[in-house]
């Protein structure tokens, strides 16, 4: 920005840097609360599902995981790859 002294840059580029964090901290609150629903539903129906519909909600619970708990996504692509396994 010319024109500007230093000063005024640094308020500008914090001012800035406040105003994205904030956004990425709102937009990830958001994804984070629609992934814990969908791990909701998916738990829900996971003990009436049978089979192929068994696995893949296995590996979908293990796909959404991933982005919050990889232990946790780690022990369902296991069940899942078990329960696969089996029924082959």
């Amino acid at each position: 920005m010319p024109g500007q002294s230093s000063s005024t840059r640094k308020v500008y580029q914090a001012g800035t840097f406040c105003t994205l964090y904030f956004c990425f901290f709102v937009l990830f609150s958001f994804q984070s609360h629609a992934q814990r629903v969908k791990i909701d539903s998916l738990k829900k129906i996971l003990p009436t599902l049978e089979d192929n519909v068994r696995v893949d909600c296995l590996n979908l619970l293990s796909l959404v995981y991933s982005y919050l708990d990889t232990d946790t996504a780690e022990a369902y692509q296991q069940k899942a790859y078990t329960e696969a396994s089996r029924i082959r």
